[in-house]
């Protein structure tokens, strides 16, 4: 038998800015009456383009957030580039560097990030990244680290570039830098263009590991070396090595890694071993995670073109990395509500998808 006949009320209820009609059935008489199968389910019929009002408010709810905001399309400032070599006395040592800002000058003083490269690198690394980063008002600083860049490539020195004296030059290399820095920002043609109490490190690899080391990350080399000056740490294929000690690691982190993120010269360092500093920080210290499927040690660098041809994966992992630092800069250095929410509230997870695998803790 079929039921009673049923009735239909409509109801208003309004997300956000739209007001939708809900049709509801309710016991009763109306446009359901009459128990002809086939009269039903033509009168049933206009109703199907309603059912998806009908879904669950928790996916339209994670819609929602992933579409707060496209953190992966370019700002609305061009990119200015600058290059210049800093001094160091007390070491005898040069320090090159490049510096991408954003133009015309923003009205107020721009946040900074402070970015170090990989083992072979140079100063002109993570270009895709900076430029990403200077058009959305950031001024990012890049540190060329003299005994273990791109000169080791004809020199025969990769080995010496993993040596306790180079290691500690290139520790070094960074507060020099932020010294150099304040200064710039005091006079000369750069004078007032750095917010220095909203300063981040970023680095890939080797200068993961530099970044890990300003947030107090110990090595066995020794003491811890944090730099006061950061306030956020964003990790691109990090490390974990043997004597390693995270007791006074900082944050807020991101850590960036793939599933086949492996270096030719650190055999030892696999994918898995690369997502140890996340889970070896403190309770409490805000960090994100993200493990792109499929993610090489190139994608993650400057790698891609170089080693090996570019692919489809690689537009979808830059899109993620470029829309993570960034969401995570805003949300770290401004304290930006819809940044954060975009990040640890669903947005991330939802850009993510299949193509990476990201977890969070301490927000």
């Amino acid at each position: 038998m079929w039921p009673e006949p049923l009735s239909t009320t409509t109801t208003k209820t309004t997300r956000g800015d739209c007001c939708l009609e809900v049709l509801t059935a309710r016991t009763g008489c109306g446009i359901f009456a009459g128990s002809n199968p086939l009269k039903l389910l033509l009168r049933l019929l206009p109703l199907l383009p309603l059912l998806p009002l009908l879904w669950p408010r928790r996916f339209s709810a994670a819609a929602a957030a992933a579409t707060m905001g496209d953190f992966s399309q370019p700002g609305p400032h061009a990119v200015s580039t600058h290059t210049g070599e800093w001094v160091d006395g007390s070491r005898a040592r040069t320090v090159p560097w490049l510096l991408r800002l954003p133009s015309p000058s923003a009205a107020t003083p721009s946040p900074v990030v402070v970015m170090s490269h990989g083992l072979g690198g140079m100063r002109e690394g993570l270009s895709r990244l900076s430029t990403h980063l200077a058009s959305h008002g950031y001024a990012v600083l890049h540190v060329q680290h003299a005994g273990s860049d791109v000169a080791i490539w004809s020199s025969g020195g990769v080995a010496q570039a993993m040596m306790p004296e180079a290691f500690q030059n290139r520790m070094a290399d960074i507060p020099f830098a932020v010294q150099q820095l304040r200064a710039m920002n005091e006079r000369g043609p750069f004078a007032h263009r750095f917010d220095t109490s909203r300063m981040a490190m970023a680095g890939h690899s080797y200068g993961a590991i530099t970044t890990q080391v300003m947030a107090g990350y110990r090595t066995r080399f020794g003491r811890s070396q944090r730099e006061a000056a950061f306030k956020a740490f964003v990790m691109l294929s990090p490390s974990d090595r043997p004597g390693s000690d995270y007791a006074d690691m900082h944050g807020p982190c991101l850590f960036v890694t793939g599933t086949h993120d492996t270096a030719a010269v650190t055999p030892s360092v696999t994918p898995e071993s690369r997502q140890r500093p996340f889970r070896a920080l403190r309770p409490g210290v805000p960090a994100v995670l993200l493990v792109l499927r499929g993610g090489d040690h190139y994608v993650l660098g400057d790698g891609v073109g170089i080693f090996r041809p570019l692919t489809a994966a690689d537009a979808t992992h830059y899109r993620i990395i470029d829309s993570s630092v960034l969401a995570f800069l805003n949300t770290s250095l401004s304290g930006d509500a819809s940044a954060r929410s975009w990040l640890v509230g669903g947005g991330l997870r939802m850009l993510a998808g299949e193509n990476a695998q990201m977890e969070q803790k301490g927000w």
